[in-house]
């Protein structure tokens, strides 16, 4: 009788472990200056899970991480106002995950990653002067990537590596626009 009591009590606890990381929200909202937002959704089997994360005002950073064997994630992140960042979005391991970034205001800068992923998909939108982005998607299949920029001296950066069957559209306004060399290749040489 004792060890069929283990057994059960062990097989309960490696389910519950899994079903904490199910379906979580995280919401956070923040207004004023250099606040910082941090949202780690991670474990094995993470699915069904949404962070929101808004935030108005100057200087404010956004941290958001969903990993392993993760399906149909979501991270949004808003940010209106000066020097807001999004300095690390990561997504490993997933299927159908989703990152939206929305970035008002001048001197913005947006990260993201996802790894290892299946139709999934950023999406990126700033408006203003100076904003970048910094995209990858590594060793994927089926994914897609949007940027769209309008202001001053913007720069659209896209990775996609080892991907199969998937997209990048960059649109820009503005008076600089960067021009994209994948790694592979290299410029003809002057002479």
């Amino acid at each position: 009788m004792k060890s069929h009591t283990q057994i059960v009590t062990i097989a309960a606890l490696v389910f519950s472990g899994s079903v904490i990381a199910e379906n979580n929200t995280t919401i956070i909202i923040q207004d004023g200056l250099e606040n910082t937002a941090n949202s780690d959704q991670t474990g094995s089997s993470v699915n069904g899970n949404v962070t929101n994360l808004i935030q108005s005002g100057n200087n404010n950073s956004v941290v958001a991480y969903q990993v392993n064997s993760s399906n149909n994630n979501t991270i949004n992140s808003t940010q209106s106002g000066e020097g807001n960042t999004v300095t690390a979005i990561e997504q490993n391991d997933s299927v159908e995950a989703t990152v939206t970034i929305q970035q008002v205001g001048q001197g913005n800068l947006a990260e993201t990653l996802q790894e290892n992923t299946t139709s999934s998909s950023i999406s990126l939108f700033q408006t203003g002067t100076g904003n970048r982005s910094n995209n990858s998607q590594v060793d994927s299949s089926g994914n897609s990537g949007s940027v769209n920029q309008k202001g001053v001296s913007n720069l659209g950066a896209f990775s996609q590596d080892t991907t199969i069957n998937s997209t990048v559209e960059i649109t820009q306004e503005g008076v600089t626009i960067f021009r994209l060399v994948p790694r592979n290749l290299q410029p003809p040489a002057r002479r």
